[in-house]
């Protein structure tokens, strides 16, 4: 079946009204929509394409709103970002009745509010992200012991979770087939009640505090068949890397192991690269802040499977011969080489990877605009691009950029895009997230992108050189920092 675009649409005041409102009248495909109150129009959406609403603290959350909100039967996901108690029950109560997952964000749940929410729950949810919601052991308890009669398969609960933590999640959610508990302390101990999940295929545990003993105790017991896992921000070393690769490279395609070695470990050496190299089904390998020569790199280059590279934030600038073992890998469709040194032969180069989908090069302050811009050229299929903070990034490459038609995200901050470069830009819209903050543009550039890309969900044009914000009352983009909002 082919997959829906996704589109989210950020809900506000009388935005959301509007919306909702062209949606009841059968006319998902309208491009601008009066509110009755004629005090908002809507910029953009196509609600027959949606998957995702996100409502935040600004919504308008009236009767008819929530009439409206309970009948958009294509919407699958619902995100409700900084909203007070009361409202978050008041919207669960009344989700569409097609949602499988809801993300619940900014907002202090206690444990008797716990209770109420996940007696609110819809039935048909299958996946739950809690993030940034301060819960820790007793209100984790009550979490799990409520969510007996929902069919969970999917959880993220970064926040306060200790190791008796995952294994409550473990004994109480036998459904789970991927989670995320990032940035706590469940440290080696939660790793050995992790490892007795029988479901799990996709496993993120990133700044926990783990170390080899850890990994190892987790690789030896698991039950699981995981295809995912990021280690990102612990402390795995050798003997961690030896297990992984021992334990669980019949099943892994994905594995990151950014930030592992500043202060635990010695840098990776050349045995640790093989031994990573070892995992022969490796489609996408996340090496982030590692210290990578170029006799390691060439290693890497030999993963054939290999579809997705990240070796940004490298402790060493990349030589020109690592950048060509790395454009040897021609099956590449996502390389990230941000903070890398890489200069205008190395951009050269990297043309050659005429597969790639998405490009990330951001700081590195070596490239000039006209390299660049004959790069661009030779990448046609790009769908996301990042050059933010090259700080040479001008008119010549958005032209280029321009003629990406495949292109939907944008990311190019910190750079010389002046009114010129924004008209060129204005023209691409199959756009749904751009970044051109801290450039050169001013409120005639701003106003061709505003009027001219319709399919935006994200926009950011802070910082540059608009001094009438107020005449995009209606703009999803952003002109200022929230901070100088008064």
């Amino acid at each position: 079946m082919k997959k829906s675009k996704l589109l989210t649409v950020i809900l506000t005041t009388a935005i959301a009204m509007s919306a909702l409102s062209a949606c009841n009248a059968g006319n998902p495909n309208s491009k601008s929509t009066k509110n009755s109150s004629a005090t908002s129009k809507i910029i953009s959406y196509d609600v027959g394409y949606n998957e995702i609403i996100t409502i935040d603290r600004n919504t308008k959350i009236d009767e008819k709103f929530l009439s409206n909100l309970s009948q958009l039967d294509k919407i699958t996901s619902l995100k409700l970002k900084n909203l007070d108690f009361e409202k978050l029950i008041t919207v669960l109560k009344n989700s569409p009745k097609n949602i499988n997952h809801i993300g619940v964000y900014g907002t202090s749940l206690t444990k008797d509010s716990i209770d109420k929410m996940v007696l609110s729950l819809p039935k048909t949810i299958t996946s739950l992200s809690l993030s940034g919601n301060n819960i820790g052991t007793e209100e984790l308890t009550t979490l799990v012991r409520g969510l007996k009669n929902h069919k969970i398969t999917s959880l993220d609960i970064n926040n306060n979770i200790k190791s008796d933590g995952a294994k409550q999640i473990v004994e109480g959610m036998i459904h789970l087939t991927s989670l995320s508990i990032s940035g706590t302390s469940i440290g080696n101990q939660g790793m050995e009640y992790l490892a007795i999940a029988p479901n799990l295929t996709k496993l993120s545990i990133e700044n926990n505090e783990i170390s080899d003993d850890g990994i190892i105790a987790f690789s030896k017991k698991t039950h699981s068949k995981l295809t995912s896992l990021s280690l990102r921000g612990n402390k795995i070393g050798s003997k961690g890397r030896k297990a992984i690769v021992e334990h669980m490279s019949e099943h892994l395609t994905s594995l990151d192991l950014s930030w592992n070695h500043h202060i635990y470990d010695n840098p990776i050496d050349i045995d640790g690269i093989k031994d990573i190299a070892r995992l022969t089904k490796l489609e996408s390998l996340t090496f982030k802040g590692n210290y990578l020569t170029t006799d390691k790199i060439k290693i890497i280059s030999d993963m054939k499977n290999l579809t997705s590279l990240d070796i940004s934030w490298n402790d060493k600038n990349l030589t020109s011969d690592a950048i060509k073992a790395i454009t040897s890998m021609h099956q590449l469709k996502s390389l990230d080489l941000s903070r890398n040194g890489i200069t205008n032969n190395d951009a050269k180069d990297i043309a050659q990877l005429t597969n790639l989908t998405s490009l990330s090069l951001s700081e590195n302050y070596n490239i000039q605009d006209n390299t660049m811009a004959s790069v661009l050229e030779k990448l046609p299929n790009l769908t996301k691009l990042n050059l933010s903070m090259v700080d040479n990034i001008g008119d010549l490459s958005a032209k280029s950029i321009s003629k990406l038609t495949k292109l939907s995200s944008l990311s190019i901050p910190f750079n010389k895009i002046t009114d010129s470069g924004a008209s060129q830009i204005s023209t691409m819209t199959n756009l749904s997230a751009l970044d051109l903050s801290f450039n050169k543009i001013t409120d005639v550039g701003a106003q061709k992108i505003v009027r001219s890309l319709k399919n935006l969900t994200s926009c950011d044009l802070m910082n540059n050189k608009i001094k009438n914000t107020n005449a995009f009352p209606n703009s999803i983009c952003k002109f200022e920092m929230e901070y100088f909002k008064r």
